[in-house]
């Protein structure tokens, strides 16, 4: 029951987003964030959505994709962030039905010494930012759960982490002053992964409890083996349905010939 509820909070925890929103609309403004160069995907950017009486924020997940739901037909203003990239914003119409976009970010000049970043290794790296102003922060704290690795961004907010072999792991920004930021991350073999994030000025009390989770969280992922999977949260909304539902039709899971034993309680 225990390594049951463990999974399901790191699903949801993964792909949790933060939306402050106005609500009965019936259509919905979707899109995916690409680096107008090489189209690949962009985790992570900030995508806030302006509308004559409402204002909303997510963030694109894992495969580069976001989504804003009951909305009513009206202008809107799209504004895309990521650190490392050229600020894009465009005006939107939405008319009585969905509409899907398309983001593309321009790479602005990378702070990242070029040294810094071995093509050969699994690893992620990246330039950990603060919001409004988008400054570098220095002193970041980069957890890789799964790899038991941390290390602190430097001076101009640059980080380089090798975890040693492939896989998913999961990732924890924090710094003091600011709200964490957690999500899950591929690594392939002899690749590193760009890991850039924003982080928003903390609002609230810190959470000290979640200390032990996190610390849980790593040890189980480190220990996982041929009968487990990570599964990110991007993968169970994908399929449309419940939890349960959603991590046994998840790819991860299936690729991997996973079921559920029996010591999962619905």
């Amino acid at each position: 029951m225990r390594s049951a509820w463990l999974a399901a909070a790191l699903t949801l925890v993964a792909g949790s987003t933060a939306v402050v929103s106005a609500q009965g609309g019936r259509h919905s403004i979707r899109g995916v964030t690409r680096d107008s160069t090489s189209g690949r995907p962009l985790a992570g950017a900030l995508v806030q959505l302006r509308g004559r009486s409402e204002f909303r924020s997510v963030r694109s997940d894992d495969a580069g994709q976001f989504r804003f739901a009951a909305l009513h037909p009206g202008s809107y203003r799209l504004t895309t962030l990521r650190i490392g990239y050229a600020e894009s914003s465009t005006e939107i119409r939405l008319a009585e039905r969905d509409t899907t976009i398309s983001v593309s970010l321009r790479v602005v000049a990378q702070t990242l010494a070029a040294t810094r970043v071995r093509g050969d290794i699994s690893a992620i790296y990246g330039i950990v930012g603060g919001l409004p102003d988008l400054r570098p922060l220095e002193g970041a704290r980069i957890q890789v759960m799964g790899a038991t690795l941390t290390v602190v961004t430097d001076s101009s907010g640059g980080f380089f982490i090798p975890v040693g072999r492939p896989g998913a792991y999961f990732v924890r920004i924090s710094r003091r002053g600011f709200a964490d930021e957690r999500f899950p991350i591929e690594i392939p073999d002899g690749r590193a992964v760009d890991a850039s994030r924003l982080l928003d000025p903390r609002v609230g009390a810190s959470r000290p409890a979640l200390e032990h989770f996190f610390a849980e969280a790593d040890e189980r992922l480190r220990a996982r083996g041929y009968n487990s999977a990570f599964v990110a949260g991007s993968e169970v909304r994908a399929g449309g349905t419940a939890l349960f539902e959603g991590l046994q039709s998840s790819p991860s899971f299936t690729r991997r010939g996973l079921r559920f034993g029996n010591g999962f309680t619905r």
